[in-house]
């Protein structure tokens, strides 16, 4: 395994193997939902990558200021690509833990305030539990029961959150 370079040596890359076809902040969204891996980004640039994964994260956020359906966000997912989104969860979740230990000027303010406000311990199970889901997937019979079972899991992991928040 190599560690992932650094964002500014990444970034660089990508202006230069992109040629002028996406400005920055594409160049930047891509490298954060390829979650540093550089190789990862292009992929994405190349398809339907970003959008698909900009929209994962937009459905994670609006279920976290109430705005969105588990249900239907889990139908949306399921016929996208179930087994993509667990392995994007997977590394979301761990992004959002990093931003919480250690927030930079480049982690986006919405991620870095959601990633604070969530206690610690049932931040860890929430990340153990999609996990544990991931050697699953691949042969569940219905892969969209496990996807809403960890949309309800982030559901309750918020619920928890802001009723932490209240009791300080």
């Amino acid at each position: 395994r190599l560690p992932a370079p650094s964002r500014d040596v990444a970034l660089d890359w990508l202006r230069k193997t992109a040629g002028g076809k996406h400005d920055d902040a594409t160049l930047g969204a891509a490298l954060d939902h390829a979650f540093g891996a550089p190789l990862k980004a292009v992929e994405l640039l190349e398809g339907a990558g970003l959008a698909q994964r900009s929209d994962w994260s937009r459905g994670l956020l609006d279920l976290a200021t109430g705005r969105g359906e588990p249900a239907v966000l889990a139908a949306a997912i399921n016929e996208a690509d179930p087994v993509g989104w667990l392995q994007w969860l997977y590394g979301w979740n761990n992004r959002l833990l990093h931003m919480r230990i250690a927030p930079t000027p480049e982690h986006d303010p919405t991620l870095v305030s959601l990633a604070q406000r969530l206690p610690a311990d049932l931040f860890d199970r929430y990340i153990a539990e999609v996990q544990a889901t991931l050697p699953k997937v691949h042969g569940a019979a219905d892969k969209k029961l496990l996807v809403e079972s960890l949309l309800i899991g982030w559901l309750a992991l918020l619920a928890r959150a802001g009723r932490a928040a209240q009791n300080q």
